[in-house]
Order: C-alpha cells, then structure tokens, then sequence
C-alpha cells in the first residue's frame, strides 16, 4: 500500500502533508504521531535547505513503513545530523526524525536528494 503527493515550497506545505499522511495511517499498527512529525519535520526542512517542489511518498509493506521526501537540491552532504542549540527555534528535525525512526539517511536522485526514514511496527521504546 503506498501514497505519493507533491508539495510547492511553501511554509504550508508541513501541515498538509501531515494532512495528507494522516488520511493514509488509519489501521497501519504504528505509533502515528511519530509517523507525523517525522513527515512534517522532513518537509520543513525540505522546504527551508532544498528546492521546490517537494514529493512524498509513503509505503507499507506490512512490517515496515518507508517514508521519503524529495527536493530538488542535490546537496545530500547538507543533510547531517548536528546537535540542536536551546538557543535556536530550528535545528531538530533530524535529531528527532533519529529519535523516531527505526531508521533514516539521505540518497540522490535523478532531479536532487531524497530524504527517508523507515518506521517499523509496534512502538519504538526510547
């Protein structure tokens, strides 16, 4: 079962793909709130270091969910995992979306990079 949406490069664009990724979950057996920030975290930071427009794909394979953001920026190497500062409103995307996710890590594409991380079933104790 999979879905797949595309985004503008918009500050709104986080809150409808959790929109469109909460349509998807219902019955899934994972920890959906999870599965929402780690979407929406991704798209943000898609929409504030890449390039429009931004495509998402979810896809259940009845173990594991693969979810995957692509940008048009090819700059996998900006895609790090840095220890966010109290000081700063940003900077938490991917330390969360390595909390969350079973796993995660960036690839390029034929038009840029794309970001995923996998959420396995059941809830992940941390």
């Amino acid at each position: 079962m999979e879905t797949a949406f595309r985004l503008a490069s918009t500050p709104r664009s986080a809150a409808r793909a959790r929109h469109a990724t909460r349509l998807f979950l219902p019955g899934l057996p994972i920890d959906a709130e999870s599965v929402l920030l780690i979407v929406s975290e991704l798209v943000a930071n898609a929409i504030q270091h890449g390039t429009g427009p931004i495509d998402v794909r979810l896809a259940w394979d009845g173990r594991v969910l693969q979810i995957e953001v692509s940008d048009g920026d090819p700059s996998i190497e900006r895609v790090t995992l840095t220890p966010p500062s109290a000081r700063f409103d940003h900077g938490r995307g991917l330390a969360l979306t390595d909390l969350l996710a079973t796993d995660w890590g960036a690839r390029p594409n034929a038009d840029g990079k794309t970001v995923w991380a996998t959420v396995t079933e059941g809830r992940r104790e941390v």
